[in-house]
This record gives structure tokens, C-alpha cells and sequence, in this order.
């Protein structure tokens, strides 16, 4: 792919982005659109969908001999997919809730790697009431430590903060099979 072509197509995609409107039933903390589809008239059971990418731009100057996929290059220019993920929230009863997110990381032109969609979220969670839930599965849920639960809605910022001793070495992206207990005892979230 030449320059030029990926310049017209980060136009166009720019153009296209800017005079795009969206809209659904409701709008959440970041003021997205929410897809959600109730299944009773109390609104209490439903199915829900959102997503989200983050998009990286890039160009850097390159020191003399550095090589890119084996060829000598004096600068790089690139368009990332850094993350994208798609997820679905599925509450058939008022205690019970399932949730699925599927995802890539990391989509680059200029990587030689393949790209493909992985399931990275695949928990149950039920709520005894409003006090006490508890869940199971494959989640961003750590522990007690500081920095070892992932973010709850979206990526806020691009850092590593968690506990990253074993990243990348026995999880995948942060995740791992996990029972956890959660809730609220007045002004004491747990």
C-alpha cells in the first residue's frame, strides 16, 4: 500500500467521521449510544450492546540503520487499531446476568502479524441482592491489590496499571478464570 492511497484513506475516514450521527435508545456515562433491548415492560431484563475502538496515528523519525520488517527506513508512519472491542450484556432474569466481550488488539499495517477476534470476557454474575453478587468466569477480576482490576466501562488511559508480573506470561490480556464477590454495605463498596 503506497502513501498516497493511505493518505485519501485517512481522509476519507475523517470526512465520513465527522458528519456521522448516531443515535439510540439512551446514552451512557460517556454519553455513547447504548444498543439495549428490554424484554420487559419494567426494564429489568435485557440485552445490551456496546463497543468502542481506540485509534492510534503515528509518525517518528527514525535514527540512521534502524529497520522496519527488515528494511532500512529513515522515518514511520502508521494508523493503529490499538484496541477494539464489542460486548454483550445479557440479563434474562432481575439477579442473573451474562456478559461477552470479544475483541482484537494491536491491528497495525505494518505488522506481520495476524489479526484475529478473540473472546476475551465470558463471566455469569448473581446477585443475591442488593448487598452481595457474586461471579464466575474469564475477567479483568484480580483480587484485592491495588491496580488489579481492570477498567469497569472503557480504557481511560493507555498505561499499565495493574499488576503486571505475570502479563503476558500465564493470562491473556490481563484475563484469567476468576470467582469474585462484590457489593455495597452503605457507603462501603467491596
Amino acid at each position: 500500500m503506497n502513501k498516497k492511497s493511505i493518505k485519501a484513506g485517512l481522509a476519507i475516514l475523517t470526512i465520513m467521521g465527522m458528519s456521522a450521527k448516531m443515535e439510540a435508545q439512551k446514552k451512557n456515562d460517556f454519553n455513547n449510544p447504548g444498543l439495549t433491548h428490554y424484554l420487559n415492560d419494567e426494564h429489568t431484563r435485557y440485552v445490551s450492546f456496546s463497543g468502542y475502538a481506540e485509534l492510534w496515528a503515528r509518525y517518528t523519525q527514525l535514527n540512521p540503520g534502524s529497520l522496519i520488517n527488515d528494511q532500512a527506513k529513515s522515518d514511520v508512519s502508521d494508523l493503529s487499531l490499538r484496541r477494539v472491542r464489542v460486548k454483550m450484556t445479557y440479563k434474562p432474569t432481575e439477579k442473573l446476568m451474562f456478559v461477552l466481550q470479544a475483541g482484537t488488539t494491536n491491528v497495525n499495517m505494518n505488522a506481520k502479524a495476524s489479526n484475529y477476534i478473540d473472546l476475551l470476557d465470558a463471566y455469569a454474575e448473581y446477585a443475591f441482592n442488593d448487598k452481595i453478587a457474586v461471579g464466575a468466569g474469564r475477567s479483568t477480576w484480580r483480587g484485592l491489590s491495588r491496580f488489579t482490576t481492570g477498567p469497569l466501562n472503557t480504557l481511560l488511559y493507555d498505561l499499565p496499571a495493574y499488576a503486571t508480573s505475570n502479563a503476558g506470561a500465564t493470562d491473556f490480556t490481563v484475563r484469567e478464570l476468576s470467582v469474585y464477590a462484590k457489593g455495597q454495605l452503605g457507603r462501603f463498596d467491596y
